[in-house]
């Protein structure tokens, strides 16, 4: 059976078309597709979202520069 909306062939059992969702009656005037759910995602606007990303784009030398200066206060505080 081929579909009347896409065009595609689909098996003689189907109900509905696997490529466009369209019901696969005989009559070609009651066939209408069935409608998509449409997903809407939001980009975040959270400011830890954004961090979060920025830190995990961090270069490995702002790593390397951030862990030695941890170290330097660190020392500093306790041979004070």
């Amino acid at each position: 059976m081929k579909c009347t909306h896409c065009g595609k062939e689909a098996p003689g059992s189907a109900k509905v078309c696997s490529y466009c969702g369209t019901s696969l009656k005989k009559n070609a005037a009651e066939a209408k597709p069935i409608p998509k759910k449409k997903v809407q995602t939001k980009p975040s606007t959270s400011p830890m979202g954004d961090l979060a990303t920025e830190v995990k784009n961090m270069p490995l030398w702002m790593w390397i520069l951030g862990a030695v200066a941890l170290v330097l206060v660190v020392v500093l505080l306790l041979t004070s």
